[in-house]
């Protein structure tokens, strides 16, 4: 399972789950204020800072799922959690959305942050690339990375945030019209 990373904050496979002042830290989401306060959202892709940030500035926890240099998920997470104050706020979990196992361990890592349930799921990870060639002269290996990340990394997303995972019956959707 993939660890989520949190600034100035213990690794979870260091926390004492038997200590309830642990326990509320793993799961702080119950404590928080504004409207999205006690939610917990996952974010992919390279707009997430900016809905990272709207989110957690709403009261949501936030996982950020990130692929490639985890410098600026870092970033993110470090300074919403420096203003956070009752423990982390967000989270960054490597994770590639065109893989299935990497999109579950995704899921596995918010609900050993935050909990069990899913509020929110902001699945914009996208391929996009300045130099990608003309439809005529696109590879089927470049045709199918884009359509990897773009259209399965969404559906992986949004299959594992509607079911809960066979690792971990408590994970539930929360659906809200």
């Amino acid at each position: 399972m993939a660890q989520p990373t949190y600034a100035s904050s213990k690794p979870l496979s260091e926390r004492d789950d038997d200590d309830p002042e642990a326990m509320i830290q793993q799961h702080p989401s119950r404590n928080d204020d504004g409207p999205l306060g006690g939610r917990v959202a996952i974010v992919t892709g390279g707009i997430g800072s900016a809905v990272t940030t709207h989110l957690a500035s709403m009261g949501a926890r936030v996982v950020v799922g990130y692929v490639g240099d985890p410098a600026p998920a870092a970033q993110i997470v470090a300074s919403l959690n420096t203003t956070s104050r009752d423990g982390p706020r967000a989270v960054a979990v490597h994770a590639d959305v065109s893989d299935p196992a990497q999109v579950t361990a995704l899921f596995d890592a918010a609900e050993a942050a935050f909990g069990p349930e899913l509020h929110v799921l902001v699945a914009a990870a996208g391929v996009q690339d300045a130099a990608y060639p003309s439809l005529a002269e696109t590879t089927p290996e470049q045709w199918d990375r884009a359509f990897g990340v773009n259209a399965r990394g969404a559906f992986l997303c949004c299959r594992e945030a509607a079911r809960p995972a066979a690792s971990s019956p408590s994970r539930r959707p929360t659906w809200r019209r």
